[in-house]
């Protein structure tokens, strides 16, 4: 097991080295995390990326000179482990979805299921992971009329997303309406979304909306309200007192669909209420929907990694190594509360003689205000403690620098390790998500077959943009 870098038991006499070890190893230097890439490794090991093969993505293959045969007796034996996990679960109920977190001796699996309602398909999905790899696997679940499994398909062929466009709207009118929607959503990076209904002889445009999230109190009962579901009352609301002709629905949203919901928002995630809206308008108005999104926004939460410890990061030979070292480059403040709690209880442990109280107390709480003022690295953060509790050689004693010095060393140390977990585990759910969102809409298309009232799209940027320019 290698050593902690944020712990150690050294004397004050070698604070130095102990600081040091604080330090990633290779100085911290940081792999690209986009594009889906989960990470990339230095020296001898092998660059554990997400990658989709024609066998069902497998991840970080550990050599390259892997034969068919290995490689499908590796599929087999994933496909049962995820099987595992599936056939304890009891059927989802119509509509239903849920995120599952299994483990095994020390093997994880995260799956994640939701019930699309129409077609009657179940679409599961799932994370394999131990120490050293990472694969990702899905399947679809054939309903019957009563919801219940018919059967379960893996996913081996990628499909070929056939992109739309919105067609170019010569009218001068249309073009002014437009343009007014355009300069609406210039400058905003937060969610948002707006929707344009195309008649044959009309272009009604749905203003660009905003979510309604209840921030100030965890505990109300106040729903969140998600774009979506405002863009979809104001269409089924012109599909209701309208007698025009409509063609085609667009509808885009800064971050797609989401496919999971808060429990007390009692309302069925987003995706799910597209695909009804589009059922319905097709079937009312034989009207197509295109939705377009720019942003992942999948069902993983931090909190389904909590197996990802400390102690499994710091290991060189972990998948998820390298977000640790990623963690080392970040640039931030130290929090008051990091040594709130920790004073009062250090203060009482160290022996320090009645003349020298005044003056610690004093140090204490110059030194602690002066290490919360600073947005640094932790290399950073770990020089300036030794640079703030020496600049005062002359008024303090080496006694009360010394004690000041280790507590403050002991509680940065703690409040590190806690940041980097954090940090990490979001991290890596922000690339989960990525890869389930970016598979989802890959299987959309088979999944509705024929039924062509409702595709899902990702585009780089908001199509207005592109009309813009």
């Amino acid at each position: 097991m290698p050593s902690d870098p944020l712990k150690t038991n050294q004397k004050k006499q070698e604070k130095k080295e102990k600081k040091k070890t604080c330090l990633p190893p290779g100085g911290g230097r940081l792999p690209p995390s986009e594009g889906g890439q989960v990470a990339k490794c230095d020296g001898q090991r092998q660059t554990a990326r997400f990658i989709h093969d024609p066998r069902g993505a497998l991840f970080n293959n550990r050599s390259n000179d892997q034969h068919d045969l290995a490689q499908l007796s590796l599929r087999e034996t994933i496909e049962n482990k995820c099987s595992s996990v599936l056939n304890t679960r009891p059927a989802l109920e119509k509509d239903a979805y849920e995120v599952i977190c299994d483990t095994n001796d020390e093997t994880h699996v995260i799956l994640f299921r939701i019930n699309l309602w129409h077609p009657r398909v179940v679409w599961n999905f799932f994370f394999v992971i131990d120490d050293a790899n990472i694969h990702h696997l899905r399947s679809i679940t054939m309903l019957d009329e009563e919801q219940q499994p018919r059967s379960t398909v893996w996913i081996d062929e990628q499909n070929e997303l056939i992109w739309q466009k919105i067609n170019k709207i010569k009218p001068n009118d249309d073009i002014n309406k437009l343009q007014d929607l355009i300069n609406e959503r210039k400058d905003k990076t937060n969610q948002y979304g707006w929707a344009l209904i195309i008649c044959s002889d009309h272009l009604e445009v749905i203003p660009v909306k905003k979510p309604d999230f209840n921030k100030s109190n965890k505990n109300s009962k106040k729903k969140n309200i998600h774009v979506e579901q405002l863009l979809i009352e104001e269409i089924c609301e012109f599909m209701k007192n309208s007698k025009k002709n409509v063609l085609n629905v667009i509808i885009y949203t800064y971050n797609s669909p989401c496919l999971k919901r808060d429990v007390k928002d009692k309302i069925d995630p987003c995706l799910i209420q597209l695909i009804k809206s589009a059922s319905e308008w097709y079937s009312k108005k034989h009207a197509g929907t295109y939705v377009f999104c720019s942003k992942s926004w999948g069902p993983l939460h931090h909190t389904n990694l909590k197996f990802l410890t400390y102690s499994k990061l710091i290991n060189p030979d972990n998948v998820f190594h390298e977000y640790l070292q990623k963690q080392y480059n970040k640039r931030f403040k130290m929090d008051q509360t990091c040594f709130k709690d920790n004073t009062k209880k250090i203060k009482k442990v160290h022996d320090i003689d009645k003349l020298h109280v005044t003056q610690f107390n004093d140090e204490l709480t110059r030194v602690k205000n002066e290490l919360t003022r600073k947005e640094l690295t932790i290399k950073e953060h770990l020089d300036y403690l030794e640079e703030v509790v020496n600049n005062d050689n002359e008024n303090t004693s080496e006694t009360v620098r010394n004690n000041i010095y280790d507590m403050f060393l002991n509680m940065e140390q703690k409040y590190f390790e806690q940041e980097i977990v954090f940090n990490s585990r979001q991290d890596i759910t922000s690339d989960f998500n990525n890869i389930i969102v970016k598979c989802l809409l890959e299987d959309l298309p088979s999944i509705f077959k024929d039924k062509s009232y409702f595709r899902l799209h990702h585009v780089q940027q908001d199509p207005l943009k592109k009309i813009n320019d």
